[in-house]
């Protein structure tokens, strides 16, 4: 599933549509990286636009970064990745 940028989101919309983790979804919002609006006491709405937008804010791995092959390869763990996410939602705060 693809980032539709006419669709509006609901958190797990906007986690299959991107790929990524529920935490790190809700961290972009709570941070302000990730514009959402909240109709309810319960429920948030993405705008698509804003969902790709943040999307593609976030970095790009480098050839000095190892990918999550290389980690497990290396004896690397999910833990990383996931502490690669993080900065990379923190980074996009700047």
């Amino acid at each position: 599933m693809a980032i539709d940028v006419s669709e509006i989101y609901d958190v797990k919309g906007a986690m299959k549509a991107s790929h990524m983790p529920e935490n790190i979804i809700r961290e972009a919002i709570k941070s302000g990286a990730l514009p959402a609006r909240q109709p309810g006491p319960r429920t948030t709405r993405i705008k698509g636009k804003d969902l790709q937008k943040w999307y593609d804010d976030l970095p790009l791995l480098t050839a000095n970064t190892p990918s999550s092959k290389e980690e497990s390869e290396t004896g690397g763990s999910f833990s990383g990745d996931m502490a690669l996410i993080e900065s990379a939602v923190a980074s996009s705060l700047l």
